[in-house]
């Protein structure tokens, strides 16, 4: 192989993660850059790591004006990519990538108790389990970059997350529950409200101390994911933790509408009419040091019933007890952030069944070109003429052997005919299958 035609991989990115179907797939968009091999053929194969069935290698095309655009069909789970250049049948050059990822995208937003802390309590990493390692203050959507990892003790969150707080256990939970991998965006903001939001989306300045209006706060960090990332790889579900921040400005009534008008405005804007959003229901204890919150976790209720689309989150009631004795019974301890991610885990998998995300928008040069026909070799051609059909062979040729005994040419050839054609389309003697999906499959 020659050096200076190593072929780059543009996408798909290393450990990013997209959003799988109903049926657990996802078409994963190929790009990929190769110098100095004009007219050679792009051959690419995904190995699972977890979770996942090998496709490949599929022939996705050829190299033209340095560039091969194309998709492949992957079940959910992590795969390793291997990118190989071929002319004459040869591999002249060759490229990895050692995650990819099909499952689930989830994005926060909400209040402090949403946003969280650096304080590194993640202390079981999944690798599965991603993020982009980012945090910008402002979240414009210039900046943020796409550059995907495993979530560990000292990563952010992207684009406002400081780490990986309660949602690095949330992750983990749903990685093991689901088996695929799970992606991170947290939006949240501390000391924001929902009122503040409403006011971004209809043009209603507002003064605060840390929250600022003319950045398009607190609104913009969700604006940012929403429009910078989600386009990219798919969306599962947002989970929303608002509202005891709103008590002391809105009614149970107008914490409701407002609510409504900032979900109506997020679905519409970003074309997520469906879209399952999970709605955390606030408690802020009882007795010495509480919060009344009842208006406000009413309003919560009401929001859900608005739309079908809505669902019961985290509910912090199941929070109550650990929080009895503080000062703060808002704001949670790290002994807290595992039982707050498993809550919303919890929440998550109760619908996870009966809802469906948003896939990733691919370009025409992406979903035009969809390479379904795994490449045929020796290597895998028991993916084409499995063991079991060892049996039919053997009765076919029976039958072939007993016409021409009996002198009946003429329906042996028929037979004849119909295996030859049967077996060229099965093993691609006259062509690589077409409109099925690559079948040299592992677990």
């Amino acid at each position: 192989m020659s050096a200076n035609i190593t072929p780059t991989i543009k996408l798909p990115y290393q450990n990013v993660v997209y959003q799988r179907d109903s049926d657990n797939k996802a078409l994963v968009p190929v790009d990929i850059e190769s110098t100095n091999t004009e007219g050679a053929t792009v051959q690419v194969t995904f190995t699972p790591v977890q979770g996942g069935k090998k496709v490949g290698p599929v022939e996705l095309g050829k190299i033209a004006s340095g560039r091969c655009k194309g998709a492949v069909r992957l079940t959910g789970g992590d795969y390793a990519l291997k990118v190989e250049i071929k002319q004459g049948g040869m591999v002249i050059s060759s490229a990895s990538m050692e995650r990819v990822g099909v499952g689930e995208v989830i994005v926060v937003f909400g209040h402090s108790v949403a946003q969280g802390s650096d304080t590194a309590v993640y202390d079981n990493p999944d690798p599965r389990v991603r993020s982009v390692n980012y945090n910008d203050t402002d979240a414009k959507e210039e900046n943020l970059p796409f550059t995907f990892s495993s979530l560990s003790a000292t990563s952010k969150i992207a684009p406002y997350g400081p780490g990986p707080y309660a949602w690095g256990p949330f992750a983990n939970k749903l990685a093991a529950s689901e088996g695929v991998p799970v992606l991170l965006f947290n939006t949240a903001f501390g000391g924001s409200n929902i009122q503040q939001n409403w006011k971004v989306i209809n043009n209603q300045p507002f003064e605060h101390g840390f929250i600022k209006y003319d950045k398009g706060m607190p609104y913009q960090t969700l604006k940012a994911t929403l429009s910078k990332y989600i386009p990219q790889t798919g969306i599962r579900a947002i989970l929303i933790h608002h509202g005891v921040n709103d008590r002391d400005v809105s009614t149970r009534q107008q914490f409701k509408d407002q609510f409504n008008d900032v979900l109506t405005h997020t679905r519409t804007t970003f074309n997520l009419p469906t879209i399952p959003i999970l709605i955390a229901l606030e408690d802020a204890g009882e007795g010495a040091n509480s919060v009344d919150v009842s208006h406000i976790r009413a309003g919560c209720q009401d929001v859900i019933g608005s739309n079908p689309a809505n669902y019961v989150g985290a509910d912090l009631v199941a929070l109550r007890a650990a929080r009895a004795n503080r000062e703060d019974k808002v704001h949670l301890q790290p002994s807290d952030f595992t039982a707050y991610g498993e809550l919303w885990a919890n929440a998550y998998l109760a619908i996870s069944g009966k809802t469906s995300g948003k896939l990733a928008t691919l370009a025409n040069e992406y979903s035009s070109n969809v390479g379904n026909g795994t490449v045929f070799s020796l290597a895998n051609v028991g993916a084409y003429v499995p063991a079991a059909g060892t049996a039919i062979w053997a009765a076919l040729v029976g039958v072939v052997i007993a016409l021409l005994v009996a002198r009946k040419f003429v329906p042996a050839l028929i037979v004849l005919a119909l295996v030859a054609f049967w077996l060229g389309k099965r093993i691609g003697v006259v062509k690589t299958l077409l409109d099925q999906q690559p079948t040299d499959q592992s677990a």
